[in-house]
């Protein structure tokens, strides 16, 4: 197949992304989506498939996509089948109403975050304002580690609100944590005493900075924050990621929501998914790792009307139905 002229594909794979970006998809996701659908036409090519978005069938569809399974792990097979199906689709591929992925999920998704004694060990190891200040805006507030670094001082703290740059560039405000005063009264002597080190440059108006020895003083990177977060879990015998903290904090508060009053004027699942900037309340349910022990426990802990039903009832350790 010749290579020295852009093909029919690439155009149209073009053609696709720039249509991405005027929907304001972010350079990162273009990117993403560039090299799935580049190694989709390379494999193709490789199988002697001419890879015309029009002409690709169903088999060649599935059997290309079978063949990327032995390369790279489950959740990336699905997600890059996903958007390959959508970008086929978009290109008018009559074959693609005949191609369904219908990806089983487990009960309980592959996820990872900390029992309430966990989260008091890890806190008890933390040991400077910068650790807690990080500590916060992740466990706490729920924010990601990119929006955490994009946060500015004093820019994104304006009446008692926090307002943040989520996925897909969108903002979104949030109200202060009870401890957010706090914790900013801690860490912002801290801040000003590295600014006052810096000698002859610009200062960043991030809040989160740290000293690079080639650079002076620079906004914390997600590598900084990672780090840190690592090394406080670490003293504290804890494998903790970033995401863990964002994960284990909205779930625990979940949880204790229900507890503390079964019936809110809003549902906390509405409430939760709103604050960790979710596009769907399925994302939220899949984020918290809900399942039929965690759903067994609402039923508990909803059933005030009910003196002395609050019985643990316990579920095999199986995807099988029930059969009733």
């Amino acid at each position: 197949m010749p290579r020295n002229y852009k093909t029919v594909y690439t155009r149209q794979m073009d053609k696709y992304l720039s249509e991405l970006k005027e929907r304001n998809r972010s350079p990162r996701t273009i990117d993403t989506y560039r090299s799935i659908l580049t190694g989709f036409q390379k494999r193709l090519s490789d199988q002697g498939i001419h890879p015309r978005p029009l002409k690709i069938t169903k088999e060649d569809f599935m059997v290309t996509l079978e063949a990327r399974k032995e390369d790279v792990s489950i959740s990336t097979y699905q997600f890059e089948a996903k958007i390959i199906k959508t970008f086929l689709t978009w290109a008018e591929n009559p074959e693609m109403t005949k191609v369904y992925l219908n990806f089983q999920k487990p009960p309980r998704p592959n996820a990872h975050w900390l029992q309430e004694s966990e989260v008091i060990s890890y806190l008890g190891a933390i040991e400077t304002p910068m650790e807690e200040m990080i500590t916060h805006l992740l466990l706490e507030m729920w924010l990601r580690s990119i929006g955490s670094r994009n946060l500015k001082y004093p820019e994104s703290f304006q009446n008692n609100t926090v307002t943040v740059l989520s996925k897909g560039r969108k903002w979104r405000t949030l109200p202060f944590h009870p401890m957010t005063r706090t914790v900013l009264e801690r860490y912002l002597p801290y801040r000003d005493s590295l600014i006052a080190k810096a000698k002859d440059q610009a200062i960043p108006d991030n809040l989160l900075l740290t000293h690079s020895y080639r650079w002076g003083l620079v906004p914390a990177s997600k590598t900084k924050i990672y780090n840190t977060v690592r090394g406080i879990g670490e003293r504290a015998g804890l494998e903790v990621s970033p995401h863990t903290l964002r994960r284990t904090g909205a779930r625990l508060t979940y949880f204790n929501l229900l507890q503390m009053n079964p019936q809110p004027r809003e549902p906390p699942l509405i409430t939760v998914s709103k604050m960790l900037g979710h596009a769907s309340i399925n994302m939220t349910i899949e984020y918290l790792g809900i399942d039929l022990v965690d759903m067994s426990e609402v039923y508990r802990n909803a059933s005030m009307f009910r003196p002395g039903t609050k019985t643990a009832i316990s579920y095999p350790e199986t995807s099988e139905p029930a059969i009733l």
